[in-house]
């Protein structure tokens, strides 16, 4: 640690090593902040893929099933759970994108 060799090194040199630690600091913090932001960016990419895969699915299971409207289950308070189709649509989802690659 810089601390205990703080009585060791010269002002001059403590100082400089301390610059060199800040350099350290604010390198990493400076990558870490691009890797998060990395990270952000493949996951709205891949959910936007998943939305696209998605809605052609979902047209089509109303067409064929002559419903009018599909509700978000979060937004439902009670109801018939034969109505929920979600295991139905990731079934056919899953068909057509086996898996979404974060490059």
């Amino acid at each position: 640690m810089l601390i205990s060799k703080k009585s060791i090194l010269t002002k001059e040199e403590y100082a400089k090593k301390a610059t060199e630690l800040r350099k350290k600091v604010m390198k990493y913090q400076s990558d870490s902040r691009a890797a998060l932001e990395k990270i952000a960016n493949l996951r709205a990419e891949a959910r936007a893929k998943l939305i696209k895969e998605l809605d052609p699915i979902l047209e089509n299971y109303i067409k064929e099933n002559s419903i009018s409207i599909i509700l978000d289950k979060k937004n439902i308070v009670k109801g018939n759970t034969e109505l929920n189709i979600t295991n139905l649509i990731v079934e056919k989802l899953n068909q057509k994108v086996p898996s979404l690659n974060l490059k």
